[in-house]
């Protein structure tokens, strides 16, 4: 990766998926998770639910 320096100061650039710059297992996996907590996240403020209510929401859906 390239790096670039100013004063002090070094930066690198990333690879674009934070956990393959930490060097962990399993980037892909962990890469799809976390996106998708961000939707859900991203889900549960537009519906104004909270953790508990989003629970019970999808436990519940489709139950008779």
């Amino acid at each position: 990766m390239p790096k670039l320096s100013e004063a002090n100061l070094t930066v690198e650039m990333g690879s674009g998926n934070v956990f393959a710059d930490l060097g962990l297992p399993d980037v892909d996996k962990l890469k799809i998770k976390s996106g998708l907590v961000i939707e859900i996240t991203k889900a549960m403020r537009r519906l104004n639910l909270t953790q508990k209510a989003a629970v019970r929401a999808l436990l519940f859906t489709g139950q008779s």
